[in-house]
């Protein structure tokens, strides 16, 4: 689709760029505009940085491999969408990524605009790149050859530093952010670097700012309810780098909701998990009083949580789908990674969202757990065939991913399967649930679990093979080559960690340095 006819279907809710400013910024994510715009990190970035004086902030994508094949062919740059303007000509790239493995469209994309993917083969001329997200707060070790900068933790509270920066050289911008908490300067920053975080939400806007029909959530307004996760499962990055759990008011929602109302009836409640809110009903209440009410959707439940209003308000809105987490197939399990959810609890939620008419159930599993048996995975299919069962009136999605240890969590350094058996254990696995009635099965890829594992917990020898890998494209056993080649062979990897000399990701302190007392 072309950049016109993106522009065309959007539709400006917050923020907005302007030709005149001080400081010209590109929003790069490296990933699809349809990926990119269903982020709501994307859309809060977006907002946050037009909202700075003197800066005027701008987004690129990654194009399709048709459009990437087009800018070879006419030998020219990838551009912004909102004024075409080619990447190397911004002041600063701000890069935000979600998940590790969008680090290999990374290189791709500066070597698209032009913008030599190595820190130390650029100019001054060259635009500054300043990297920022869940992937860098957790683990920003790989990728230091790339970033003149980067920031751990969240925005809100780097913003004054980042508006200074519009008041100070280009030359001195290294300098000035050395000074700063929560940014990582190659070369100059002593760690660890303490993990930054917002103290009072309401004050922060994080909501849709752009709607458009071309994202997972189409013309959706998706708005942010609460940050971080009380809940302590083992294998889990959000609570460690989002802690300590913050909520935004009722009153802080139902506005920009009513607001964003005039443009769309579709409304997306955002949260670790929805059932946590401690005012919920009070907040479905208030959506159900608004004329007409919204069509209303969440991002994730838990199963034990106190849903009945909110299966109601689900319910009215026009949804049939209901999503839950069990994990595993057995309670012995969950409570070895401290996801504390029995089999019951889990049958009653389903008959909760069942009750109010929510007939299209999604539950998410992960294998290659620690301690884990083939009893355990054999009980996900046994489950489900009790459930379908239990709930004849129901249809069933099963979302079924390898497990990928992730930094700062109880189980950073643990072993995990080689790729050839989880590629056994997914075979085995969807042939048994593909033999029920009413269920679909999606799994993710053994392959790419080992990649996203090796970047999870690689070091700074990853940096050149992940600029490599990003503009050369190569196929799987050349990336798995060129890996090794780097110290990080994807067999050896999944074996367990030896923390002889610490980890890579010690760079970073998970603890907020912005909050005293409390869960932080």
């Amino acid at each position: 689709m072309s950049r016109q006819q993106l522009l065309a279907a959007e539709t400006q809710l917050l923020g907005g760029w302007s030709t005149h400013a001080r400081t010209h910024v590109c929003l790069l994510y490296p990933n699809t505009y349809h990926t990119g715009m269903s982020s709501l990190a994307v859309h809060s970035l977006y907002t946050l940085l037009n909202g700075l004086a003197d800066f005027s902030c701008e987004r690129a994508f990654l194009p399709s491999q048709t459009e990437t094949a087009a800018l070879h062919r006419r030998n020219q740059p990838l551009r912004s969408l909102e004024s075409d303007t080619p990447l190397g000509g911004f002041d600063l790239l701000a890069v935000t990524t979600s998940f590790e493995l969008d680090w290999l469209n990374l290189p791709l994309c500066l070597d698209l605009a032009g913008v030599p993917p190595l820190r130390t083969d650029r100019t001054p001329q060259h635009p500054f790149l300043l990297g920022g997200g869940p992937c860098f707060t957790a683990n920003p070790a790989p990728v230091l050859d790339i970033f003149d900068a980067i920031y751990v933790g969240e925005i809100e509270p780097a913003l004054p530093h980042l508006q200074q920066m519009a008041e100070v050289a280009r030359s001195q911008w290294h300098e000035h952010l050395s000074d700063c908490p929560g940014f990582i300067i190659p070369g100059l920053t002593n760690s660890p670097v303490p993990r930054r975080c917002a103290t009072d939400l309401d004050d922060c806007p994080t909501a849709t700012a752009v709607l458009t029909p071309h994202t997972e959530f189409a013309d959706s307004h998706l708005i942010e309810m609460s940050r971080g996760c009380g809940r302590g499962c083992s294998f889990c990055l959000a609570r460690q780098i989002y802690h300590p759990v913050r909520h935004r008011r009722p009153e802080a929602l139902l506005e920009p909701i009513e607001d964003a109302l005039a443009h769309t009836d579709r409304i997306g409640l955002v949260a670790a998990s929805v059932s946590d809110y401690p005012w919920l009903n009070e907040l479905c209440d208030g959506l159900q009083a608004m004329e007409p009410p919204p069509k209303v959707s969440v991002s994730s439940m838990r199963a034990d949580g106190g849903n009945k209003r909110l299966f109601e308000l689900l319910a009215a809105s026009g949804q049939r789908s209901v999503t839950f987490a069990p994990e595993t197939g057995t309670e012995a399990l969950r409570d070895s990674v401290c996801k504390h959810l029995s089999d019951k609890q889990l049958y009653e939620g389903i008959a909760a969202a069942v009750g109010a008419g929510l007939t299209s159930v999604k539950l998410y599993f992960i294998i290659g757990l620690p301690e884990e048996t083939e009893h355990d995975r054999n009980a996900i299919p046994a489950l489900l065939q009790e459930l379908s069962a239990e709930f004849p009136q129901c249809s069933w999605s099963i979302s079924v991913n390898p497990f990928v240890p992730k930094p700062h969590t109880a189980l950073q350094a643990v072993g995990v399967p080689d790729i050839q058996t989880m590629r056994g254990y997914l075979a085995r696995l969807t042939d048994a649930l593909e033999q029920l009635p009413r269920v679909q099965v999606h799994t993710g890829s053994a392959r790419w679990a080992a990649v996203q594992t090796a970047i999870s917990r690689g070091d700074s020898r990853l940096g050149p093979a992940l600029v490599t890998a990003g503009v050369k494209q190569p196929d799987f056993s050349q990336l798995r080559r060129i890996f090794a080649d780097a110290g990080h062979d994807l067999g050896a990897n999944a074996k367990p960690l030896e923390p002889d000399s610490g980890y890579p990701w010690d760079l970073v302190d998970p603890v907020c340095c912005d909050v005293t007392g409390g869960d932080n």
